[in-house]
């Protein structure tokens, strides 16, 4: 077990690494990432060949944190990690707070490609997977079942698969969502606090929350972008005030921005999920008549 962060490998500034066929498993850490803590650095995980059925090349089982994020994998800041072919198996957190198998924070991007997600758990939120402060988060083929996030007797947590906030970017498409379940809301996925979601072509079978949003809950429609550059717009969940020279502030920092559309749904099957409102979806109402926003 770390004592820190990283219970199996710790890959730091100005690192890279790759891994292909190989398994971690009931690996821990105190704090972050149970199996593989990346910080300000690229990782990819691979294996040499797809799937055949249920069994893998690549596996992550049992890994686990005791108070941070991340039972398998945690990401910050610059950093980065590829998934391909990889199963995800019972990680999740002792009595820690989010991101059952996987957590990215801090402009961190996190690529999930044709891998399977199965009973993995956090206390909170994010029974699979956690983003959150401008992360990214793309998923394409791939299986989320049996995860969880918090219990419903408690009626706690969010995102029994996926739990995206904090001006986070994600897409999910040609993946599968099911008997999922968080104990609040957002059985499937939670998206919310200025985070953009693109789903396309998601199968959202047979998840449950406890609350609201069986299949998937939505916080907002819009979100604030940055538009004053030429760059690729970013969501903000602050705009700040000036720039710092070491210690002081030495100039305004004069931002624009503006509000766009920033949840897309295309070619969605939602059948038999479950929830107190909004069984398969729930967009949050604000008492203003305008929905999320």
């Amino acid at each position: 077990m770390a004592e820190g962060d990283g219970g199996g490998l710790y890959l730091g500034f100005g690192t890279s690494g790759n891994s292909i066929d190989t398994t971690f498993e009931g690996n821990k850490a105190n704090d972050n990432g149970g199996a593989i803590f990346v910080s300000d650095a690229p990782f990819a995980i691979d294996a040499s060949k797809g799937a055949n059925g249920d069994e893998y090349l690549c596996n992550f089982n049992f890994n686990s944190v005791k108070s941070g994020r991340g039972g398998a994998i945690f990401v910050e800041r610059q950093g980065s990690v590829n998934v391909g072919n990889c199963k995800f198996k019972s990680n999740g957190l002792q009595i820690g707070t989010e991101g059952g198998a996987i957590a990215a924070l801090n402009t961190a991007t996190i690529k999930v490609l044709a891998s399977m997600f199965d009973d993995n758990g956090a206390a909170i939120n994010g029974g699979a997977m956690f983003a959150m402060h401008d992360s990214k988060l793309t998923v394409d083929n791939t299986h989320f079942a049996n995860n969880y996030a918090g219990t419903l007797p408690s009626l706690k947590g969010k995102g029994g698969a996926i739990y995206v906030v904090g001006s986070s970017i994600s897409e999910i498409k040609f993946s599968k969502f099911s008997n999922n379940q968080a104990g609040e809301v957002g059985g499937g996925i939670y998206s919310g606090e200025n985070s953009g979601i693109t789903l396309r072509k998601n199968q959202i079978i047979s998840n449950k929350a406890g609350s609201a949003g069986g299949g998937i809950y939505i916080s907002h429609l819009t979100c604030t972008v940055k538009t004053n550059d030429l760059s690729d717009k970013l969501f903000y969940s602050w705009v700040p005030d000036c720039t710092y020279d070491k210690t002081s502030c030495i100039t305004e920092e004069k931002e624009v921005t503006g509000k766009e559309f920033c949840i897309v749904s295309e070619d969605l099957e939602m059948r038999d999920n479950e929830a107190r409102l909004g069984g398969a979806l729930f967009w949050e109402y604000k008492y203003n008549g305008t929905g999320g926003d």
